[in-house]
């Protein structure tokens, strides 16, 4: 991996992990979400929802002790209601953790994450389809987006992922979007930005 890229691979895993202290450290408590440090890892976790993408342990590797890491943070997550427990990791970290080590531990493959970027000088948004309106969301929303948001990643419309979410509708660094097809709201996606990055961070289109 080229420096370069290194470098900005860092600055989005920076801002994905703060991404989540801001989503979390304000949830309504019936969310069941939480944060715990453990030196240089943070595990984070909403425990009314059991999708591992969204209660994941950030530099994990980074950690002296890494078996006896993931044994106090999984014992404080369970404590605190979590269901579900995954690390978030990529193909490039020395020491090399291959599945054979995850497997060994207790932990099964879910789904790989690819994060994709780019500069936005110059982007030029397409044209919409005709019908289609986008709008930033507002706390007046916060029902509509969360449901969109859950029927759009199958789960429950009252399920926790959307609610977490809405509910930090115009918090500092958060704009939420709604879009609607002939004015029905059909999609929602919520973007946070931070140190010069705009992370998509959820996109969800209604079937």
């Amino acid at each position: 991996m080229s420096p370069e890229l290194r470098a900005i691979m860092e600055r989005v895993d920076a801002v994905e992990r703060a991404s989540f202290i801001s989503l979390y450290e304000d949830a309504p408590p019936e969310l069941r979400a939480g944060l715990h440090a453990e030196g240089a890892a943070l595990a984070v976790w909403l425990g009314s929802y059991d999708d591992p993408g969204f209660s994941a342990v950030f530099d994990f590797d980074a950690t002296e002790d890494t078996d006896a890491t993931l044994e106090r943070i999984t014992a404080v997550m369970r404590a605190a209601g979590a269901s579900v427990i995954s690390l978030d990791t990529h193909p490039d970290l020395d020491p090399s953790y291959d599945h054979a080590w995850f497997t060994a531990r207790g932990f099964e493959p879910s789904y790989d994450e690819q994060i994709w970027w780019r500069p936005l000088e110059g982007v030029e948004p397409s044209p919409l389809p005709e019908g289609v309106v986008i709008e930033r969301a507002t706390p007046a929303d916060a029902e509509t987006f969360a449901r969109v948001l859950n029927e759009g990643f199958d789960a429950e419309l009252d399920a926790g992922l959307g609610k977490a979410f809405a509910a930090v509708i115009g918090k500092e660094g958060w704009l939420h979007y709604l879009v609607y097809v002939d004015g029905e709201p059909g999609a929602a996606s919520a973007l946070f930005i931070a140190d010069g990055v705009a992370d998509c961070f959820v996109a969800s289109t209604r079937p």
